[in-house]
C-alpha cells in the first residue's frame, strides 16, 4: 500500500484483511475504493477464488 497506494488489488486484500480482523467499516471503505478504481474487481476474485458469495 505504500509503494502504491492506488492499486485496486491491493485495496482489495486490504479490505478483505479488516473485515477478518473485525474493521467493518475499514473493510467496507476499501472495498468501495477498490471497486472504484476497477469496477470488475469482483468479478476477478470470484474467478480466481470462487466462493459463491461476493467479497465484501
Amino acid at each position: 500500500m505504500r509503494r502504491n497506494p492506488d492499486n485496486p488489488h491491493a485495496l482489495q486484500l486490504r479490505a478483505l484483511v479488516r473485515a477478518r480482523l473485525g474493521d467493518a467499516v475499514g473493510s467496507a471503505a476499501d472495498a468501495a475504493d477498490a471497486r472504484a478504481r476497477l469496477p470488475t474487481i469482483t468479478a476477478i476474485l470470484e474467478q480466481i477464488f470462487p466462493t459463491g458469495r461476493a467479497a465484501p
